[in-house]
């Protein structure tokens, strides 16, 4: 995933119960054992003390390489981006067995004509915590509020070219590949291709 980043102090105040369900059961995923029992994830906004567990997610060597982010970023950067958010960037979180496993930041484009764009930055699954649909909700909680809550047409986002298992989650919720950004980011001694990604919400469209 090219996609990565928080906040909490937003403008916009939401009872989050009511914008998705929280502690909501994923049930049985994938190739997951079907004697294992996937623990409850409860999808939530991010706070300014989750600043701890989301940068030992971000700075996790095998997700940065899936990243822009440079490695060995100092914590306090991840505080400061939590504490002091602005109105149009939104962070959540996945908590399960009472462990942050998971987060999703998209930020609103600020100019007049494109408030209707949003930009999905990142989104991040702990290892142990990959394959379990974890990433999946964090998916269908930001495409509620965008849809639901936010008013937005447009969700775009960058995923590198050789990530096929994130533009696999992608596709399945709607987004559709637009282009191919050659050469766009140096990662681990060369560069990488990115692609860029959009989901249109068609409700929205038909009301035009």
């Amino acid at each position: 995933m090219l996609t990565h980043e928080p906040n909490i102090n937003h403008s916009t105040s939401i009872n989050s119960a009511a914008v998705y369900p929280l502690n909501q059961s994923i049930g049985q995923i994938g190739s997951v054992n079907s004697s294992y029992t996937i623990p409850t994830i409860a999808i939530r906004h991010a706070e300014a003390t989750d600043y701890e567990e989301l940068h030992q997610l971000l700075t996790d060597p095998q997700i940065v390489y899936w990243t822009a982010d440079m490695p060995l970023r100092p914590a306090i950067e991840t505080y400061e981006s939590l504490k002091n958010a602005s109105g149009y960037h939104y962070t959540l979180v996945a908590n399960g067995a009472d462990e942050l496993v998971g987060g999703l930041t998209f930020e609103i484009n600020s100019l007049p004509r494109l408030r209707h764009i949003a930009r999905i930055k990142t989104v991040t699954v702990r290892r142990d915590w990959q394959g379990r649909g974890v990433g999946s909700e964090l998916m269908k909680a930001a495409i509620d509020l965008a849809d639901n809550w936010l008013n937005l047409v447009r969700l775009e986002l960058l995923v590198y070219a050789d990530n096929a298992p994130a533009m696999n989650l992608y596709t399945k919720f709607g987004f559709a590949a637009e282009g191919t950004l050659r050469r766009l980011a140096f990662r681990d001694g060369c560069y990488v291709d990115g692609i860029l990604m959009a989901r249109i919400n068609d409700w929205a469209t038909l009301a035009l």
